[in-house]
């Protein structure tokens, strides 16, 4: 565990984190997005009313939306009904400013057990010294796209976060059983995790051996089977399997208000931008050259970590994993890249400039949540002008060929740079 030196960096340090939580509870019994509440009232009730094994097919409501989510959320959306159907709502009104806030509550906290790690990594996994951790947690803390996500939005992107972030750690720590567990974690509550497995498969093969690699993964599934063992135990875990391909098709779009390069073609918003599936120019389908192109970086990125895998690395090329995921498919969402900061803050201390890629980031994903769900409307908006934005979209994609530049040319111009990391 870190160290508090004296009472008065203790007390700063808990003034911080009170601070912080104090902002998101203010903002938390506000409506924020409404189509995603709809859904985890409806499905928090549904839970409750039916049980937790019949809620990809039962409806409270003729008109609800049946769950598109796995199940790790969908436990804690069951919990979260129970205590408010116990002790605040005997008939589960919905929309109220009490349900509202419990729903939001898990995000929230996973918003400061994020923060608590991040500190705890500053200082022992990167010594660095009390007062500069505290900044860099600050920045983490009081950043508005994080704290419009968890508590205005009310969207999860943190819970999974975490687990990738922890996952991360046990990576750099070369313990890749724990590894494997967190991000499976991970995997059961956003699908998105998924793009952290590749990483972390090529990290484990370069440092053990197949054989524990093997069992590496038979971990991961055994984890999987756990998460879904009443729909296992029920006979119901096809209604699980499916999850991932209406997930993926889903959102047949170019951008799903992502203001990433594919914005820049969008031309409206979702619902009425143009479809992935047409075709670029002739040559392929839209979904097909964006794909293409994040693995390409992918790739590259492999072949830099399997020469340098220093934490810090791990952690950059981690975060540009995120990056990347963000700018370069399609039918990516304008939440996809709450992950990025969490990982990236890791290394700020590093290179000065990585504080300006930071706070240029951050600026631009809070601009990107509030056009889409305006904290003044609180409403789901699908009528804002994509060109009104092309500049927050050319700040975004600045940052990114800045760290492509970074990672692919400046390391080797001045392999100092990232050896030293």
């Amino acid at each position: 565990m870190f160290k508090i030196e004296n009472k008065k960096t203790g007390f700063f340090l808990l003034l911080l984190f009170l601070l912080s939580l104090g902002i998101r509870f203010l903002i938390a019994p506000l409506p924020g997005h409404i189509p995603d509440f709809r859904c985890w009232q409806e499905w928090s009730r549904s839970i409750n009313k039916f049980g937790i094994i019949n809620v990809y097919e039962k409806r409270v409501e003729p008109t609800s939306i049946l769950p598109d989510y796995l199940p790790s959320y969908l436990y804690i959306l069951g919990f979260l009904g129970l205590i408010y159907q116990k002790f605040f709502s005997p008939t589960f009104e919905l929309n109220t400013p009490t349900l509202i806030f419990l729903l939001k509550l898990p995000a929230i906290i996973f918003d400061l057990l994020t923060g608590f790690f991040i500190f705890w990594l500053l200082r022992n996994q990167f010594k660095l010294k009390f007062w500069l951790a505290f900044l860099i947690l600050g920045f983490y803390l009081f950043n508005p796209g994080l704290i419009y996500n968890s508590s205005y939005w009310g969207q999860i992107d943190s819970i999974h976060t975490f687990f990738i972030l922890v996952a991360l750690f046990f990576a750099t720590k070369n313990k890749f059983s724990f590894s494997w567990i967190f991000l499976t974690i991970a995997l059961f509550f956003k699908l998105q995790s998924i793009i952290f497995f590749p990483l972390l498969f090529f990290l484990n093969f370069q440092k053990e051996s197949l054989k524990k690699l093997i069992k590496n993964f038979g971990l991961s599934i055994l984890t999987a089977f756990v998460i879904c063992s009443p729909f296992i135990l029920s006979g119901k875990i096809f209604q699980v399997i499916r999850i991932p391909f209406i997930l993926t098709e889903s959102y047949p779009y170019l951008s799903v208000n992502a203001f990433n390069f594919w914005w820049l073609f969008a031309l409206r918003p979702y619902p009425f931008g143009l479809s992935d599936k047409d075709n670029f120019l002739g040559l392929a389908p839209y979904f097909l050259i964006g794909f293409a192109l994040f693995f390409f970086v992918y790739f590259l990125l492999i072949k830099n970590i399997l020469k340098n895998n220093s934490p810090k690395i791990i952690y950059l090329i981690a975060a540009f994993i995120a990056l990347s995921f963000f700018m370069l498919p399609t039918r990516i969402h304008e939440r996809y890249l709450y992950s990025f900061f969490p990982i990236f803050i890791l290394i700020l201390n590093k290179e000065k400039r990585f504080w300006l890629i930071y706070l240029l980031l951050s600026f631009t994903y809070f601009a990107n949540l509030a056009a889409v769900t305006p904290f003044w409307k609180s409403e789901y908006l699908f009528n804002f002008s994509p060109f009104s934005s092309w500049p927050i979209v050319f700040i975004n994609i600045f940052c990114f060929f800045y760290l492509l530049y970074y990672l692919f040319y400046a390391g080797k111009k001045n392999s100092y740079r990232l050896t030293n990391l």
